[in-house]
């Protein structure tokens, strides 16, 4: 008698959606990667660590794609896998088809606000990536904690611009 409700406590505690068997860093990545290859056929990929592969279009164009934030929402249980890719391989779609002739227009831009606590995890990112900071999003101070970026807002995407970017 006394085995069935620890029977029942043990199945309770697996079917929680943060104790399910979930694909590994490494796995998404190259999950990522080979769904990106199809979506992206003119672009090259470099894979620099998990979560983090760099893409070259044949534009000329080289973007690092920062799967963080996908992998944490398909491992939170808010997106399945394909969810989280497809919407992240959506927004590297727009990159593919930029040229010379795609000039930013003051129009596009968007004030984004987010906390200065924002801004320090997308620098350990970039730490960690070995990534120079001049691809890190061009900000001003607001007020206390908060800071204004500036993005170009698609249907796709939410592409946030850099300093490089901010200074041309």
């Amino acid at each position: 008698m006394k085995f069935y409700p620890l029977l029942f406590v043990l199945i309770s505690i697996f079917s929680i959606p943060g104790f399910a068997v979930s694909t590994s860093e490494q796995e998404f990545t190259r999950q990522y990667t080979e769904r990106a290859k199809l979506a992206l056929k003119q672009a090259t990929f470099n894979h620099i660590d998990n979560l983090v592969i760099e893409i070259e279009f044949e534009n000329g164009l080289k973007v690092t794609s920062y799967l963080a934030n996908s992998y944490a929402r398909y491992i939170s249980g808010q997106a399945s896998m394909d969810e989280a890719l497809a919407d992240f391989i959506a927004s590297q779609v727009e990159y593919q088809n930029l040229d010379e002739s795609d000039v930013l227009n003051i129009s596009q831009l968007r004030p984004v606000i987010k906390s200065q606590s924002y801004l320090d995890g997308v620098k350990s990112q970039l730490a960690a990536a070995g990534v120079d900071e001049i691809q890190l999003p061009y900000y001003e101070k607001l007020t206390g904690e908060l800071l204004v970026f500036y993005a170009i807002d698609s249907p796709d995407s939410l592409r946030f611009l850099t300093r490089k970017t901010f200074k041309a």
